[in-house]
């Protein structure tokens, strides 16, 4: 649609601080895409322009979106998120469907410390994302649940351990008493990452 631009804003239904804005993404080294957790053209429908203008809007808050790695959001990049999407597409057009996803949250997805509108600020980064779609076939639903991984290996993430290390790791109390002649403060000991 001629003059429309592409431009994310905060969902003003939830609390600013509890979003990632536009900034996250655009400033900040650029690490991340603006993973579309709905992807606009599975939307974008209606019966008249205002209606597909709005429906197209509404998939510009920045709660539609989780940081997503290039290789894996982009299907020009052979991303698994964007391919699954263009499934999505192509069979949408001989037949509706319907579409959930989100983010898989986990307590250990590693940080990434960025900038947002008020500083700096960290954010895990999901390592999964989760797609359902449901069909109708012959009167009967149908179905069909992915879970997809992104790589974050090439991420700059602050301090990240592989699996490698994460299996070395010792409780830092542990580590002080077998040192014997090393004391820790209180602040370094509750931050321990075992």
């Amino acid at each position: 649609m001629e003059n429309d631009r592409e431009r994310w804003f905060a969902d003003p239904r939830i609390p600013a601080q509890h979003q990632l804005p536009d900034r996250f993404f655009t400033k900040d080294r650029t690490a991340f895409d603006k993973g579309h957790i709905v992807r606009r053209n599975d939307v974008v429908w209606g019966d008249s322009y205002a209606e597909v203008q709005n429906a197209n809007g509404d998939t510009f808050h920045v709660t539609n979106c989780s940081p997503q790695v290039k290789g894996f959001n982009r299907s020009s990049r052979g991303g698994l998120w964007g391919k699954l999407e263009n499934v999505v597409l192509k069979e949408a057009k001989t037949e509706r469907l319907c579409v959930f996803a989100g983010p898989v949250l986990k307590d250990d997805d590693p940080i990434f410390t960025g900038v947002d509108d008020f500083g700096p600020m960290q954010v895990r980064i999901p390592r999964s994302y989760w797609k359902v779609i449901v069909a109708q076939s012959g009167g009967a639903l149908q179905s069909f649940g992915f879970l997809l991984e992104q790589d974050l290996v090439d991420v700059d993430f602050e301090f990240q351990l592989t699996r490698e290390w994460q299996r070395r790791l010792i409780p830092l109390s542990e580590l002080q008493t077998t040192i014997g002649t090393l004391e820790l403060n209180a602040a370094i000991l509750a931050a321990d990452q075992t």
